[in-house]
């Protein structure tokens, strides 16, 4: 796996189903000032300390596109988490009521239909699909950019160069192919096409804070793969590679791995075995799939692209969910397979646009640790305290379903905490000596819980081991409960544990 190199990016919002063919755009394809509108969300984020409730609403303005099968794509940073989205067909002042069928905030995609039957079937009758382009640009083409930037309420059109196309980071530790322009790019213009000669050819979704006209574009073929995948009605991701390696550029190095000049490619660096299949540390990984890979890593794709060898992923992956990867080992050369998961293989998830489920158990809430957490926390006091959310968040699960529960601090006041004070954010060990594998499995264990107290243990150093009368921090429960305002003690569908 390469080192993580995330886009410097700004995300593009203003503040404030059918299969999808692709189709080669051009002659007939229509104006895309027709197919272009403006999203208009209301945003309601997640809140990781109050889970019971959602953190104020915001205004967002982006951009969209008509496409095939009476939908709208644009970004998912714009449609994510909305309690309202409105379509601003081109040219009008109308505001049609729209809903997001399907979101993907890795690669940042989003579908939006509209809810009215009736404003739906007389909007898309005169506003026809934009056309997608297959082929990936030629660097120094030109490129036209459709948008809703700030600075104005028309449809805007900037042109510029297509400067690069790269295999890089989206958001949520995701690969893709990106294309780089240099066409005027602002606040507004997220989820807009950029067209050459009538067809898509990408859409807009990030710019470089500290540059100018450096925009980025997620390409047809990304954007072809999302829709494909939520065809069934979920959206899975695409297959990956996890897998760590070292370039062989260094001379010292090829010989000490007993390589000659008539061999290249990447050390293996092997430290997660299960997500490597049959690769070991010190394999030299020669090419995947049909690809032959170079000494820095890369595969060529065309005379002018080289990409990650990551990229072969999707495009190798057998009906097994392996990749074919060609590698020298003891001097000869051998075909191993190696996993390509879907999905996030590690223990600490990314939440996305998830809500996060809770359960507040007298003064105790407690949630599931996402990545968010050490993204938001100090993770170096987490390492301190051996914290699992530093020590294993990158590891896979050794269970089926194991995620780390966590309890908000500070508590609730109540005086059934008198002396206690826990450390920020500690990890949920263990409740009446039973390891707690997930937050089903604590309201489980507390459900069936016996006896006249109830403990609570927690990974690390420095943590308080907190004990509490059982019958008594029941009572306390519905107290807190009434006393802040919150409805329900805990998600629904931990309620449904809990009651069963």
């Amino acid at each position: 796996m390469r080192s993580p190199r995330p886009i410097l990016a700004l995300v593009l919002a203003v503040l404030t189903a059918p299969v999808c063919r692709a189709q080669e755009g051009g002659e007939g394809a229509g104006n895309p000032r027709d197919s272009v509108v403006k999203v208009m969300v209301t945003y309601r984020a997640p809140d990781l300390y109050r889970p019971w409730a959602k953190q104020g609403p915001e205004e967002i303005t982006g951009t969209g596109f008509v496409i095939e099968g009476n939908r709208i794509i644009t970004n998912a940073h714009v449609a994510e988490h909305a309690s309202r989205v409105l379509i601003q067909p081109p040219g009008t002042t109308d505001k049609l009521v729209g809903e997001v069928a399907a979101i993907a905030s890795g690669i940042d995609l989003a579908v939006i239909t509209l809810k009215d039957e009736g404003e739906a079937e007389a909007f898309f009758a005169e506003h026809p699909p934009m056309s997608f382009k297959t082929q990936l640009p030629d660097a120094g083409s030109t490129v036209q950019v459709y948008g809703f930037p700030m600075g104005g309420t028309q449809l805007s059109i900037t042109a510029g160069d297509v400067n690069r196309i790269e295999y890089d980071m989206y958001y949520n530790l995701t690969p893709g192919l990106t294309i780089q322009i240099d066409a005027a790019v602002n606040p507004g213009n997220s989820g807009g096409p950029a067209v050459q000669d009538g067809g898509v050819i990408g859409v807009v979704f990030s710019t470089m804070d500290e540059a100018e006209n450096i925009a980025y574009l997620i390409p047809t073929e990304e954007v072809l793969a999302f829709l494909e995948d939520i065809e069934d009605g979920a959206y899975e991701g695409r297959p990956r590679l996890w897998v760590s390696y070292q370039q062989l550029v260094n001379k010292t190095l090829r010989a000490s791995v007993g390589i000659g000049d008539d061999v290249t490619g990447v050390l293996c660096v092997s430290d997660m075995p299960s997500l490597e299949g049959g690769l070991r540390s010190g394999d030299v990984i020669t090419g995947v799939g049909q690809w032959d890979v170079d000494n820095e890593g890369t595969i060529k794709l065309r005379d002018d692209i080289r990409v990650d060898l990551e990229y072969a992923a999707p495009h190798a992956v057998g009906d097994d969910g392996n990749v074919p990867m060609a590698v020298h080992r003891d001097g000869a050369s051998i075909e191993v397979r190696v996993p390509a998961p879907r999905a996030w293989p590690f223990v600490m998830k990314y939440r996305g646009t998830e809500y996060p489920p809770y359960m507040i158990y007298g003064p105790l809430v407690f949630i599931p640790a996402y990545e968010d957490f050490f993204n938001r926390n100090n993770g170096y006091l987490l390492s301190l305290r051996k914290s699992p959310l530093s020590e294993r968040a990158f590891d896979v699960p050794r269970t089926g379903g194991e995620q780390f529960v966590v309890v908000l601090s500070p508590m609730f006041p109540h005086p059934i905490t008198q002396g206690y004070e826990p450390i920020d954010l500690p990890a949920l060990a263990r409740v009446n000596g039973v390891e707690i594998h997930s937050l089903a499995h604590l309201v489980e264990t507390l459900r069936d819980a016996e006896g006249e107290y109830v403990t609570f243990e927690w990974h690390g150093r420095g943590t308080e081991t907190l004990v509490f009368p059982r019958e008594q921090i029941e009572d306390v429960t519905e107290e807190i409960l009434e006393n802040n305002g919150i409805r329900r003690q805990m998600s629904p569908e931990l309620q449904e544990i809990w009651d069963g």
